[in-house]
């Protein structure tokens, strides 16, 4: 149910300003708690502070993609965009 209130809602072909709204406050969200995070915590190591916050980003952006994807797939039933 939860799907499909999600699929109808944001995925829909006219895709209201809500989603790109709330994309919008999310992204800068999370940048500047990813900037204060390694501010507060990781900026005493340089380069290397990166290499411990890179991981965890790449994992989230990773889970994003693939949902993205998967939901393009249950729409279009289809992997690959024309």
């Amino acid at each position: 149910m939860l799907k499909d209130i999600f699929v109808n809602r944001f995925m829909s072909e006219k895709q209201s300003n809500l989603y790109w709204i709330t994309s919008a406050l999310f992204a800068g969200a999370f940048l500047g708690l990813g900037n204060f995070v390694y501010a507060s915590n990781f900026s005493k190591f340089g380069l290397k502070g990166l290499g411990v916050l890179g991981p965890g980003t790449l994992t989230v952006f990773t889970f994003v993609k693939i949902l993205r994807e998967y939901l393009y797939y249950y729409k279009h039933h289809k992997w690959f965009k024309a």
